[in-house]
């Protein structure tokens, strides 16, 4: 259950907090991390990404937030998306075929969760399937600024309860985003609550961007979900 990756303490600066007790004797440098025998370095990488999951769908600050989290764990118990842990995530995108133009993109980007959506035509069959290629960054992240990488899972939440609801067709465009607003979205409420938190040169142009989150204008009503929904539910009419 998504319950027992979680603390008793409810903050957000606390949120790995008991996957931190699980591995106790981890540093939190990269070589460190690295350093782990691969069977136990991908247990460790799956219940980080599991503790920030859930903490979104339990502990988020709103109900869209929440919904976001509990989106992603239904559809990941589902089968619906298949989380990958992996070394290095532009040599991952290509064994999974991913396009040119992505992967060197990505070349910059070897140590962030990626989405990765697919699809094959079978006849009149449209076959989809989503990826979420999790790398070690996401340990030592999650060790060092707590706070930035549920920030980070929010935008890979995001992607993912699009994908859930069939968007990667109908709304193909704007998948990107709403997961750049979600987290925004996010962000807002965790400088309400750490007015210190150090944020990098990303996140303030996230917030420069979309200074009120969801309520910032960019996207229409339409365009997001209907108050209350969790997973698989149509867009708000």
């Amino acid at each position: 259950m998504a319950g027992g990756f979680l603390p008793r303490d409810q903050g957000m600066d606390r949120a790995y907090e008991q996957v931190n007790r699980d591995y106790f004797g981890l540093g939190d440098g990269d070589s460190e991390i690295l350093e782990l025998p691969d069977e136990e370095l991908a247990r460790a990488v799956g219940d980080y990404f599991s503790a920030g999951v859930a903490y979104l769908a339990i502990r988020g600050h709103d109900e869209f937030t929440r919904s976001l989290g509990l989106s992603a764990w239904e559809a990941i118990e589902r089968g619906l998306v298949l989380p990958l842990f992996t070394s290095d995530v532009a040599v991952a995108a290509v064994y999974m075929g991913a396009p040119a133009e992505l992967v060197a993109a990505l070349q910059t980007r070897r140590d962030e969760m990626h989405v990765l959506f697919k699809a094959s035509v079978s006849g009149r069959e449209v076959n989809e399937s989503a990826f979420v290629f999790v790398p070690p960054g996401l340990v030592s992240g999650a060790r060092r600024t707590p706070v930035l990488s549920l920030a980070a899972m929010t935008f890979v939440c995001s992607q993912v309860k699009d994908f859930a609801n069939g968007r990667l067709y109908a709304d193909q465009g704007r998948i990107n985003m709403r997961a750049y607003v979600s987290e925004a979205h996010f962000l807002l409420e965790a400088l309400r609550r750490h007015p210190g938190l150090e944020l990098k040169h990303y996140h303030k142009e996230l917030l420069r961007k979309f200074p009120e989150g969801i309520n910032s204008g960019c996207l229409p009503r339409n365009l997001w979900y209907r108050e209350g929904n969790l997973a698989v539910d149509p867009v708000l009419n």
